[in-house]
């Protein structure tokens, strides 16, 4: 029987993982092609339901019929949760079967949660036992606020690969009980109400009969990173994928594996999703490569082992492409106890070596390194992140050079008053652009934004040839350039202020995650002395 303390946990993740993914769908008819049905149309339909197990042993469940609806009323406490089974009369193979069902929650299971976001208080979920007395747990869903006053419908089941939890040697081709089960959110307050359920469809060959095309995830250009026994490297993209090199010559290992990741920009979940990609190993690798071992790293530093290849089935001097076409957890190799697959944040590769000290030379190249996640998980395509004021105090100055002449040495002068970066240009022959750049070490979302950015030109540089912009870099290094003011004798004196919508950037442009922010000077033919110019940092404002 599963662990008490293993269970929490399981059930304490996926309720914050689905705080703020959901989907709603207007109540049908129950599909006549379902193999089961639970509309609970009479009192005598709920009979045969009856409470399983709770998480703590003064913990207990109210079972009735409301109103056409299974009605349960836990007696729990925060971070709870109660079962209650039915028997199937029968065992079945719940492998590929897609369950469905509707379900209410009493007002008391809702509350306000941070910055007057109300929140519900509980988590629903399908319960399987098999005929060893084993369970597992389908997926968590609960209506949200804005519908709690009717039934929703969820999709609580789509075959083995969406099972949460599953008790070790759990048997999904031999299932006898089903039922549902309530999780109770840690909110400091405890849902103390009704909970009602209706309509409850099991179709077994339901989730065989889907094919889900899996979506694009970009990969992310900067987000390249090793263990550093190399000095260098180098890293492009092409479209969604990347290409990522590595140049070993005469590197001391220490013992050390070599370890390659793929930073993500944020958390993603990967459930049911795929990695692929091609890997040239030199040829004097050959000798020394006793594994390849792909590994996911949640938010929290757990790891899951995904794929292992050993050497013997290892190319060298050639590429050969490793494909893991289904990330669930019941076929990782290995996997911490409380790694969370709906929060990766980087995957790793690791070319494993033996444990003494070896000298290393060639090149490793990750190419065509392909990221694809499932289209259902909606907060996979959206980045939650805004970004806040930037102090003028982190727009960092630098100065670009044409070439570097001998003992060449700045001669402009930066510093911070009143929230304003003053910058007291004077500009020599070798230098062609200064930059005032803010680097987000998490992308941001720019999108669906106004830009604004306010800055002082002296008026006697009104007609000095300079001219000034904006650039946005998102994480695959493409950039966009805007254009603030050209010096060259029109208007532009004084406090200026220039503002720009994303909507009217370039679609190549990926403002859902934006890693940089820069100003940029340029000299053209400007020399010495310039002034002092002034720039506010940028404020950002939702578009109306």
């Amino acid at each position: 029987m599963m662990k008490t303390s293993t269970l929490r946990s399981v059930l304490k993740a996926a309720s914050f993982c689905f705080s703020i993914l959901w989907s709603i769908y207007s109540l049908a008819q129950t599909d006549p092609s379902s193999d089961l049905v639970y509309d609970f149309s009479e009192p005598s339909s709920v009979e045969s339901w009856e409470f399983l197990s709770s998480g703590y042993p003064d913990s207990n469940v109210q079972i009735s019929h409301e109103n056409g609806s299974l009605g349960l009323t836990p007696s729990w406490r925060a971070n709870d949760y109660v079962f209650t089974t039915t028997p199937l009369n029968a065992t079945y193979d719940f492998s590929q079967a897609k369950v469905h069902g509707a379900v209410k929650f009493d007002e008391k299971f809702f509350t306000l949660v941070y910055d007057d976001f109300e929140s519900s208080l509980a988590r629903a979920t399908v319960v399987l036992v098999d005929t060893d007395g084993r369970w597992a747990l389908g997926e968590f869903h609960s209506p949200v606020p804005e519908n709690k006053s009717e039934f929703s419908t969820f999709t609580f089941l789509q075959g083995e690969d969406s099972l949460v939890y599953a008790d070790p040697g759990f048997d999904m081709t031999n299932v006898n009980a089903f039922g549902m089960g309530l999780l109770s959110i840690n909110y400091d307050i405890v849902a103390a109400g009704l909970a009602q359920f209706d309509d409850i469809t099991i179709d077994f060959d339901g989730a065989a009969e889907e094919s889900t095309a899996l979506i694009d995830f970009p990969v992310y250009v900067s987000g390249w990173e090793h263990n550093h026994i190399a000095r260098l490297w180098s890293t492009s993209k092409k479209g969604n994928k990347g290409k990522f090199s590595i140049f070993y010559n005469d590197d001391n290992t220490y013992g050390q594996n070599l370890e390659i990741y793929q930073n993500l920009p944020r958390t993603v979940n990967f459930t049911k999703g795929q990695i692929s990609f091609d890997l040239l190993l030199p040829s004097t690798f050959g000798t020394i490569v006793n594994a390849i071992g792909v590994v996911l790293v949640d938010s929290k530093g757990n790891r899951a082992e995904t794929y292992t290849l050993n050497a013997p089935n290892m190319l060298f001097g050639t590429t050969m492409n490793i494909a893991i076409d289904d990330l669930s957890r019941n076929k990782f190799i290995s996997m911490d106890p409380d790694f969370d697959l709906a929060k990766v944040r980087s995957i790793l590769v690791e070319l494993r070596l033996p444990s003494e000290n070896l000298t290393i030379s060639g090149q490793v190249v990750f190419d065509y390194f392909h990221l694809q996640v499932h289209p259902k998980f909606e907060k996979n395509f959206f980045n939650p992140l805004r970004p806040s004021p930037i102090p003028a105090d982190v727009l960092y100055p630098q100065v670009l050079l044409d070439d570097v002449p001998p003992n060449y040495e700045s001669l402009h002068e930066f510093s911070v008053n009143n929230n304003d970066v003053v910058a007291n240009l004077n500009w020599q022959d070798a230098e062609a652009e200064i930059h005032l750049s803010h680097f987000w070490e998490r992308p941001v979302n720019l999108s669906s934004l106004e830009v604004t950015q306010r800055f002082y030109v002296p008026p006697r540089e009104a007609e000095s040839g300079m001219s000034l912009y904006l650039k946005l870099v998102d994480i695959n290094m493409d950039e966009v350039e805007i254009p603030l003011a050209t010096l060259d004798g029109g208007n532009t004196r004084g406090w200026t202020v220039v503002k720009f919508s994303s909507a009217d950037l370039p679609d190549d442009l990926n403002l859902n995650y934006i890693n940089e922010y820069i100003i940029i000077i340029k000299r053209n033919a400007t020399y010495g002395h310039a002034g002092a110019f002034r720039f506010n940092p940028p404020a950002f404002s939702i578009t109306r």
